[in-house]
């Protein structure tokens, strides 16, 4: 089982990581930047971590749905806080018994861009 301190040092490699947040057999990491982003991406797709070899991708934004009545750009009045602060990665094909916790404000792990 990995702890927080494996999760930063592994992920921390590539770029600064704000937060993290694992499910069973995928995960989120969530970098300051996208430079970050694409360097795990791109030197942390495919290397073994704990007995698998982890895929790691951008995690796309989902996308809302659309009113007929309603244009996309109205959706530019929602809450700020909706906002995500950061660049994340998703990490898939971990071993189910892969957890990380993180204290603070910020609960995500992996990219987006």
């Amino acid at each position: 089982m990995a702890d927080e301190e494996e999760a930063k040092d592994f992920f921390g490699q590539y770029g600064s990581v704000i937060g993290h947040r694992i499910m069973r057999g995928y995960g989120f990491v969530e970098f300051s930047d996208r430079e970050g982003v694409l360097q795990a991406v791109d030197m942390a797709n495919g290397v073994e971590f704990q007995g698998a070899a982890l895929r790691v991708e951008i995690a796309r934004s989902r996308q809302r749905p659309r009113d007929r009545d309603r244009d996309y750009r109205d959706y530019r009045d929602r809450d700020p806080r909706d906002e995500r602060r950061g660049y994340r990665a998703i990490i898939t094909n971990m071993t189910p018994d892969t957890s990380w916790q993180v204290s603070g404000n910020t609960m995500l792990l992996l990219l987006h861009g």
